[in-house]
């Protein structure tokens, strides 16, 4: 629970990923996961002792998932102020950590209260740090798909924490929008 060991850990990360990237520029290599793009911190709460990925999140409490975040982001992406070092990306944005088997298709019913004490301010303290993206989640919350969610990735990230990044889905979250959630109608739509 040290945020300056999670800054030298991220900064270590960081200069490994750098390090391979720049090896197979020269090499033109160009593949999937050979980006400079880190996926992560991963913000979920870990709610269950059951829960199938409880080693990637900092943990349950909001507040300390937060601050280790933000020290995470500053070690991953470097202190300069003109180049990043590797770009962080805070997921899975938000309420994941349902049943795992049911991941594409589960929707959280979480409160309000809830929602804006327990899932949200450790995303917003990622974002205040500076991560350079934010990852949607693949399942819905309250009814509506993460990644389709107007409410929280253009009123909450956009707006309300001017969040100027990049926003990404999950894997599959786009797809499920029309097959897992029904959502949509058409891969088109």
């Amino acid at each position: 629970f040290s945020p300056e060991a999670i800054f030298r850990v991220a900064q270590a990360i960081s200069k490994e990923a750098r390090a391979f990237w720049n090896e197979n520029l020269k090499k033109k290599k160009y593949y999937t996961f050979y980006g400079l793009n880190c996926l992560s911190p991963t913000l979920d709460l870990m709610r269950h002792p059951l829960w199938a990925r409880n080693q990637e999140p900092f943990g349950e409490d909001p507040y300390l998932s937060g601050a280790l975040a933000a020290k995470y982001v500053a070690g991953i992406q470097g202190m300069d102020q003109h180049y990043v070092r590797v770009a962080a990306t805070c997921r899975h944005f938000a309420v994941h950590g349902g049943p795992e088997f049911k991941s594409d298709s589960f929707d959280a019913k979480v409160s309000q209260r809830d929602l804006y004490m327990s899932y949200l301010p450790n995303f917003k303290m990622c974002v205040a740090a500076g991560a350079m993206g934010l990852m949607c989640a693949k399942n819905k919350v309250n009814g509506v798909p993460s990644c389709a969610n107007e409410k929280l990735l253009r009123g909450l990230a956009r707006n309300t924490w001017n969040f100027k990044g990049f926003i990404m889905s999950d894997s599959l979250a786009i797809q499920n929008l029309q097959g897992a959630h029904k959502y949509t109608t058409s891969a088109k739509e």
